[in-house]
């Protein structure tokens, strides 16, 4: 008796390399979809991040700005604006010299001393009388007429006598806060406050002043060529004019 054969048909090497060429081809479209939605999610993270930032910034500068002194300059381009005068809150003060605790000194100097910016001093929390003790403006030191002790605390409100400057750096993109000697232009300090400002791309001004408002519109964008769209913080300032 012949019994039949069952012959069972493979694939032919053509046809496994087509299913092996399909296979890369799918392989590779959900690497790049995976790929970019990762750049996606990281460039969304670093622009949320960029607007936390600036919204905090944002609030830095109206807040210096509707308290200073006096408004100096906003730069023709709307870039970049410079007060005077910076309000310090109770700054905890120093004895000027080691254990003697009758001059104490701030770390801020010269005071503004106009009617208007009277220094305020407390020693234990407790507003002194200014006629109790003498104030050396240029110095920023407080002489009291009798010794206080170790563990008297001494604070002071009073206007910081610098230039604050807020300005848009175009070759890095980011906006930076400077503290400027009023004698001789030192810049006392320069840090960075916000990143990715893309106003300088955009042509369009910070800052701009119509009597005492003054207007800053900050644009936050990673990168401009790429989603998500930039993100636009406006605000307005009454500066509070005094005199």
């Amino acid at each position: 008796m012949v019994i039949g054969k069952k012959y069972q048909k493979g694939f032919s090497l053509i046809e496994l390399m087509v299913a092996v060429a399909i296979l890369w081809v799918v392989i590779g479209g959900l690497y790049t979809m995976l790929i970019s939605s990762q750049d996606i999610a990281n460039i969304g993270e670093s622009q949320i991040d960029a607007q936390k930032v600036a919204r905090n910034a944002t609030e830095q500068m109206t807040k210096e700005i509707r308290e200073c002194y006096e408004i100096i300059s906003i730069s023709a381009d709307g870039y970049t604006i410079r007060v005077r005068g910076i309000q310090i809150v109770e700054e905890e003060l120093s004895p000027k010299v080691a254990g003697s605790y009758n001059v104490y000194s701030s770390a801020y100097y010269p005071w503004l001393l106009t009617d208007i910016s009277l220094p305020v001093i407390y020693v234990n929390d407790i507003i002194q009388d200014l006629d109790s003790l003498s104030i050396d403006t240029d110095n920023g030191e407080v002489t009291f007429s009798t010794l206080l002790t170790l563990i008297d605390t001494v604070k002071a409100n009073y206007t910081y006598d610098a230039y604050i400057e807020y300005g848009l750096s175009e070759f890095d993109k980011t906006l930076r806060r400077k503290i400027i000697r009023i004698g001789d232009g030192a810049e006392l300090e320069n840090t960075i406050v916000a990143k990715y400002i893309a106003n300088g791309e955009l042509s369009i001004p910070i800052f701009s002043r119509s009597g005492d408002l003054i207007s800053i519109s900050l644009i936050i964008d990673r990168d401009t060529d790429k989603l998500p769209e930039a993100y636009k913080l406006d605000t307005d300032v009454r500066f509070r004019s005094k005199g």
